[in-house]
């Protein structure tokens, strides 16, 4: 097993506070230049009511930096909704591991929809599945 992916951690911090995300899904398609990978993750909490909820879209097997092609992002906090793609807005994002076992992100950015700000730092995701993809 890697090292970066020994120990399972899906955080980031948004507008300063810091959030601790769970796994919901992954999966790849197949598309016309090759595969595409789907991480997705999410944090809530029931009360006072709040959800942040993150798509990730990239080749699959491909790393590097700004590898990320669409990074959709929402949330619903202190009443307050926010729904954006950070490809739109300003993305960095390094992929260190992209493989059939394991997947490793740093990613931070801002996005700013005209009339509020996120702004997304000290972004990790760093996932080993429980079945690995097939090769």
């Amino acid at each position: 097993m890697n090292l970066l992916c020994r120990n399972p951690n899906i955080s980031m911090k948004v507008n300063g506070v810091a959030y601790d995300f769970h796994n919901t899904g992954r999966g790849i398609s197949l598309r016309r230049n090759g595969y595409e990978l789907y991480l997705g993750f999410r944090w809530d909490q029931k009360e006072p009511y709040g959800e942040i909820g993150v798509s990730m879209f990239l080749p699959y097997k491909k790393g590097g930096e700004n590898v990320i092609e669409r990074f959709s992002y929402h949330h619903s906090l202190n009443r307050v909704s926010f729904d954006g793609d950070f490809v739109e807005g300003e993305f960095h994002n390094k992929i260190l591991i992209n493989n059939s076992h394991c997947f490793y992100a740093e990613f931070n950015g801002i996005l700013n929809d005209g009339t509020q700000e996120v702004v997304i730092t000290d972004g990790i995701v760093s996932i080993t599945y429980d079945e690995p993809f097939d090769e």
